[in-house]
């Protein structure tokens, strides 16, 4: 692991923030009978840095991947 050559540090920097993400009172469930995002509702302006913050288990990342159009939302 420490004979690895160091990762060189990138440059590029995103100076141009576009979109907006607004999510209300979404539902999501893998299984029909079982939610495991229940009306969950956020706005996120272009720029903008939040913390999506929760237990194990809780549908964090699940939350991402619906942002990132990964799946589709039951409402």
């Amino acid at each position: 692991l420490f004979a690895l050559p160091r990762m060189k540090e990138s440059t590029t920097e995103f100076t141009e923030k576009r979109g907006r993400v607004h999510c209300k009172d979404v539902v999501f469930g893998f299984h029909p009978e079982i939610s495991v995002l229940k009306g969950v509702s956020l706005v996120l302006e272009p720029g903008e840095c939040i913390a999506i913050t929760g237990s194990r288990s809780s549908g964090k990342s699940t939350l991402m991947q619906l942002i990132a159009g990964m799946y589709a939302p039951k409402k």
